[in-house]
């Protein structure tokens, strides 16, 4: 079994995708984010996740619980037939 725990300071990274940790225990090394654009946290572990020092961070995303993230990162070419579907 690995150790999933994260240690330090956290930085310069554009997404930190925390969906993976499951309670507040597997943050508790966590010292410092730093300068990351992105981070995605489970909803459950929201009160941990900004109990940690942050700064130069743009934004906290809640992920409901059990949900798997999928990006994309890059360009996105689509047809109109893909937004049209959204109603």
């Amino acid at each position: 079994m690995t150790d999933r725990r994260l240690a330090g300071v956290i930085e310069d990274v554009d997404t930190l995708d925390l969906t993976s940790m499951t309670s507040a225990e597997d943050l508790a090394g966590i010292t410092r984010i730093s300068d990351v654009a992105i981070v995605l946290v489970p909803e459950s572990l929201m009160p941990a996740a900004v109990g940690i020092p942050m700064d130069d961070v743009a934004m906290v995303i809640p992920v409901p619980d059990g949900v798997e993230v999928r990006r994309h990162t890059g360009s996105l070419v689509m047809g109109g037939e893909a937004l049209a579907a959204l109603r």
